[in-house]
């Protein structure tokens, strides 16, 4: 008798040493209102997100808040266009037809918590972000933008090119990242 009430004090008292642990090691969870972050580095000739394997796609469901911080590691000027189907101009993939952000409500802003600017579009087409640049994307997507859609640069590889035969851009070697967006719970 005297041992089994010994072994249940020896139990509870490693069980409350553990929880206080496990309860500090627990990811905090996101308030409902505030966006998912995704850190995306952009280099030669990829976007890498933090946290994920190479090449995976950004999950994200309708309804919820996103922000995707783009982070240029790279040594020239990269850009983002987010759409489906790119066009094919002269063999060479560059702009997409559709566009999943053209009639979006986007905010974007310098990547800071205290940005230096912040703009509100009612849609967004594409940005550039220079050597060294932060700038984050917010948005929440619509039940239609449902599907499978990727982000991707179309910077020409030859900086002399021009503007109506660019040649192979970024994309083409391979600067391109899928984006599955799925019907979300909407509270």
């Amino acid at each position: 008798m005297i041992s089994r009430r010994v072994f249940r004090l020896g139990l509870i008292l490693v069980i409350s040493a553990i929880v206080p642990f496990v309860a500090l090691s627990a990811p905090a969870k996101q308030k409902p209102d505030e966006p998912r972050t995704f850190n995306i580095s952009m280099s030669e000739y990829k976007y890498v997100v933090e946290g994920q394997k190479e090449g995976d796609p950004i999950q994200l469901e309708t309804g919820k808040p996103y922000r995707l911080v783009f982070t240029n590691a790279g040594i020239g000027e990269h850009e983002g266009l987010f759409g489906q189907e790119p066009k094919i101009l002269n063999g060479f993939k560059h702009d997409f037809t559709n566009n999943l952000l053209e009639d979006v409500e986007t905010t974007i802003t310098d990547g800071q918590e205290e940005s230096g600017f912040t703009i509100g579009a009612a849609g967004l087409a594409e940005f550039e972000v220079r050597v060294k640049q932060v700038l984050a994307v917010e948005f929440t997507l619509p039940d239609d933008k449902v599907g499978d859609w990727e982000i991707g640069c179309f910077v020409s590889l030859d900086p002399n090119a021009p503007e109506d035969n660019p040649g192979a851009g970024h994309y083409d070697v391979g600067m391109h990242l899928p984006i599955k967006v799925v019907k979300g719970g909407h509270s």
